[in-house]
């Protein structure tokens, strides 16, 4: 517990200029904002522990289609274009 954790400025290193590090206190770790890593950030934030989320993904904005179970389960909307294999 009590792991920090760096981030970059994705800007800066993009264009190879200085890099901004900001330094984050947590004691605990999430990697990934979907509904484990969102589920799992519910059930320990009445520890009191202080939890960190990190997520690679945009934020999804407020559209029709993310409040559309027909667009998300049968039409995929949200499925990604990568591979895990």
């Amino acid at each position: 517990m009590g792991r920090r954790s760096r981030r970059r400025d994705q800007h800066a290193a993009s264009t190879h200029e200085a890099c901004a590090v900001t330094e984050l206190s947590a004691d605990i770790v999430i990697i990934g904002s979907g509904i484990g890593g969102a589920t799992a950030a519910s059930v320990l934030a009445d520890t009191g522990a202080r939890i960190l989320i990190l997520e690679r993904g945009e934020q999804l904005q407020d559209t029709p289609e993310t409040r559309d179970e027909r667009e998300i389960f049968q039409r995929k909307h949200f499925r990604t274009k990568e591979s895990w294999l």
